[in-house]
C-alpha cells in the first residue's frame, strides 16, 4: 500500500496532474432513531426524524473508522413493505465531513437501498461515492423510535 502510494505521488509529480485515488468505505453503521411517528391507515405508518450513531469501517486503519453519522429521514412502512429517503453526515475524528443522500426499499424490518457522496469538507473536499447497503431496523418502538444498523456492503470513495 505504501509503495502504491509512492507511485501515485510521483508519477502525479511527473506529469504534472492529481491522481484521485480510490478508498474502501465498507463497514457497519450502527444507529438509534428519534423522530415521530404517525398512524395513518391499518398497516401505515409514516416516521419523520433521524438515525444517528457510529461507523465501524471494515478497514480499521481508514479515517471513516468510528466516524459519527446523522442521518435526517423519512421511514414509510405501509402493509410490511419499507420505504426511506434522506441525507447524511459523516464526520470523522478530524471534524471533516463527508455528505450523502441515500433511499431504500424492502420487507419490514429491511431496507436495501444505494446512497452517492455529494459534497464534503477538509479532506473530503470534491469527494464522490456511490455504495449500497442493507439495513434492517432490530427494535421499533410505539412512538416510532428504534435501534438497528446499516451494513454498507459496496462502497468507495474518491477525493481530487
Amino acid at each position: 500500500m505504501i509503495v502504491k502510494k509512492i507511485m501515485l505521488a510521483a508519477i502525479s509529480l511527473l506529469l504534472g496532474v492529481a491522481i484521485a485515488e480510490a478508498n474502501d468505505c465498507t463497514g457497519t453503521f450502527g444507529w438509534l432513531s428519534d423522530g415521530q411517528n404517525v398512524n395513518l391507515e391499518e398497516g401505515h405508518s409514516v416516521f419523520t426524524g433521524h438515525f444517528s450513531g457510529t461507523f465501524v469501517a471494515n478497514d480499521t486503519a481508514s479515517s471513516i473508522h468510528l466516524s459519527a453519522v446523522m442521518c435526517p429521514a423519512i421511514y414509510q412502512v405501509d402493509q410490511g413493505r419499507t420505504k426511506s429517503l434522506g441525507f447524511c453526515w459523516q464526520q470523522d475524528g478530524d471534524g471533516d465531513r463527508i455528505f450523502y443522500s441515500w433511499s431504500c426499499e424492502g420487507e419490514f424490518p429491511h431496507c436495501d437501498g444505494n446512497f452517492s457522496a455529494y459534497s464534503g469538507t477538509g479532506k473530503y473536499d470534491g469527494v464522490t461515492s456511490q455504495g449500497t447497503f442493507k439495513a434492517f431496523t432490530t427494535t421499533f418502538g410505539d412512538l416510532g423510535n428504534g435501534h438497528g444498523y446499516a451494513i454498507w456492503d459496496t462502497c468507495r470513495y474518491q477525493v481530487p
